[in-house]
């Protein structure tokens, strides 16, 4: 779980506060800038952390798939659907900031930049 809560909001940019797991002493800082219509990761948390996704595990990923596709009868995924990745390539990325940048995003569909929101899964 990941909560956000608006700590500025002017023209140009809205700014939150997110908590990793509602942890609101490590908050990172995110911001919509909304001149150019873009998330951005200011700050991470303290309590957020990197997961490393190697190109190579999501090949394997994509083999599993279409092994399976396969065996039911259907045919596999092209390059154009679902591409092969550069195996030594990093695709990984930060927890819960990706959660958070996410919602961001959201709120620029729906033009409501919330007071506070909070993102779970499981």
């Amino acid at each position: 779980m990941v909560t956000l809560k608006k700590i500025l909001f002017s023209n140009e940019e809205v700014v939150y506060e997110y908590y990793p797991e509602g942890k609101t002493e490590f908050p990172g800082i995110i911001v919509a800038d909304l001149k150019d219509r873009k998330v951005i990761l200011k700050e991470t948390s303290q309590k957020d952390f990197y997961r490393k996704i190697l190109g190579s595990e999501l090949n394997d990923m994509r083999d599993s798939i279409n092994k399976m596709r396969v065996e039911n009868g259907e045919e596999p995924y092209t390059e154009e659907e679902l591409p092969t990745c550069d195996p030594d390539k990093d695709y990984g990325g930060y927890f819960y900031v990706e959660k958070a940048l996410s919602r961001l995003a959201e709120f620029f569909g729906t033009n409501d930049f919330r007071e506070e929101s909070t993102v779970a899964w499981y």
